[in-house]
């Protein structure tokens, strides 16, 4: 997560309604505000139904009602009826029908799937603080509103550190570089290909992909992973693997191949990370990345 300047926009709420609590909704693209139900007030204390919206967040009753009904305590992770709220804020919810809470007095950021799994975006139950990071090294003081946006970037209100906040949810990115401008005919080459997700949720089934240039040949790789990446392994030829990359982790290729061409000849090698399907990347200007040398002459 990290800090976001908004100007004010007193606009947004109008005088009259200021006081009313209720329930608003936020469309992020053209900033504009309005009411789903007056009759439905955000921090009511009742077990009634108050429709869909008045069920999901219980404010301090430390339930988010009909999905992940749960007894008050520190937050904890897992299947909906296993895990712990205390005084879940608001909810978002985005195109995959996956609900984002603002567990506000554990001061993290969860997230419930469809299925009922409920796990934890951003900081550490019971620690306070303000701090950009991913996952745990999030920090906040009583987050409050949230917004998911189409493009997958998360909006917190991060009430008592007066600032909005945003984050990303899976962010693949690849670079690919042999550090060369120049490369000999009938030399090894070896170029550097490192896969990071840098969002703050895991992917499962990030495809890397890197089909060598026809100068580049009996290419052989070795692969190491950080972070608890998995899914990867050394190997010879073109690179096609389907990976697993939990937030902040990477995984590193070293791909060696010997080159042959004549001299003066461009070498273009192009490296490819791609998300699953229902997964949306906020950048995919970064999931792709071209080393370009040339054959010297001698």
């Amino acid at each position: 997560m990290q800090c976001l300047g908004l100007a004010p926009k007193s606009a947004l709420e109008p005088a009259h309604q200021r006081s009313g609590r209720a329930l608003r909704r936020l469309h992020l693209e053209v900033a504009l505000v309005d009411t789903l139900d007056p009759a439905v007030k955000v921090g009511a204390r009742t077990d009634q139904p108050l429709g869909r919206f008045g069920q999901l967040v219980d404010n301090c009753r430390v339930a988010v009602r009909c999905v992940a009904e749960a007894p008050f305590g520190t937050a904890t992770v897992g299947k909906a009826d296993l895990a712990r709220f205390n005084c879940p804020r608001g909810i978002a919810i985005d195109s995959a029908k996956n609900l984002y809470v603002s567990d506000q007095n554990n001061q993290t950021i969860r997230k419930i799937t469809p299925a009922g799994v409920v796990t934890t975006l951003g900081g550490v139950a019971g620690s306070y603080g303000i701090a950009d990071g991913t996952g745990p090294s999030a920090r906040f003081i009583n987050p409050a509103g949230i917004a998911v946006a189409n493009s997958g970037i998360l909006y917190v209100a991060d009430s008592y550190n007066h600032e909005i906040r945003n984050g990303v949810l899976p962010d693949l990115k690849i670079t690919c570089t042999d550090g060369k401008i120049w490369v000999a005919d009938g030399s090894l080459d070896t170029y550097t290909i490192t896969v990071t997700n840098t969002g703050l949720e895991n992917v499962n089934g990030a495809v890397v992909t890197d089909t060598f240039p026809p100068q580049v040949q009996n290419v052989t790789y070795t692969a190491t992973g950080k972070g608890g990446a998995t899914g990867f392994s050394a190997g010879s030829g073109n690179i096609s693997q389907s990976l697993n990359l939990p937030p902040n982790s990477s995984i590193t290729y070293k791909a060696t191949g010997f080159i042959s061409g004549n001299p003066g000849t461009a070498i273009s090698n192009t490296a490819n990370v791609s998300v699953p399907a229902g997964v949306s990347d906020p950048n995919t200007a970064n999931n792709q990345a071209t080393d370009r040398d040339a054959i010297s002459v001698p």
